[in-house]
């Protein structure tokens, strides 16, 4: 967009120049937020399920796992429509539930997550739910104390961890 101003009018050897003012709109008009995607694209599309997982009238055991110690429970809830899982005091009790199928990144293309879960901070319990395995991915932890946001990644052969506290 341009617009004419009548006081940028210069003289030079006898010829009149008119300047013009040009606006940059594009940060006015640059999308952000959900409605781009992890490239900076504006989502132009619907986005497609790849899994779906509900638990309203059993627990969903065709697609997850549950691996635990023998002093921890894992419940469904009819009522509440999800699973409950307790962790004893013992130091390496633990429960984990996870799918078994893999959603394999496709260049690009971004893939969007939507994860549900509540964490109630216990001392010396660590809480975890996003998308990761044992090598890879991304996470938000809580360790009983604080609250991060952690990417694993196998790049080097070696598991590396970068953990962002909340308060950063």
């Amino acid at each position: 967009m341009a617009q004419y101003r009548n006081d940028l009018k210069i003289i030079d050897s006898g010829q009149v120049t008119t300047r013009f003012e040009v606006f940059m709109l594009d940060d006015q008009l640059t999308p952000a937020g959900t409605s781009v995607d992890a490239f900076g694209r504006i989502r132009v599309s619907e986005p497609h399920t790849l899994f779906d997982s509900t638990l309203r009238y059993t627990d969903d055991t065709r697609n997850w796992s549950i691996s635990n110690t023998a002093n921890t429970t894992v419940v469904h809830s009819l009522n509440t429509s999800s699973v409950l899982m307790t962790v004893g005091t013992a130091e390496n009790d633990s429960v984990i539930r996870q799918t078994k199928r893999y959603f394999h990144y496709q260049p690009g293309k971004s893939l969007l997550t939507l994860n549900t879960g509540t964490m109630q901070p216990k001392a010396n319990v660590r809480q975890r739910i996003g998308y990761f395995d044992t090598k890879n991915g991304v996470y938000l932890e809580h360790d009983g104390e604080q609250a991060y946001i952690v990417k694993r990644s196998n790049k080097t052969s070696s598991v590396v961890e970068e953990r962002i506290p909340q308060s950063e």
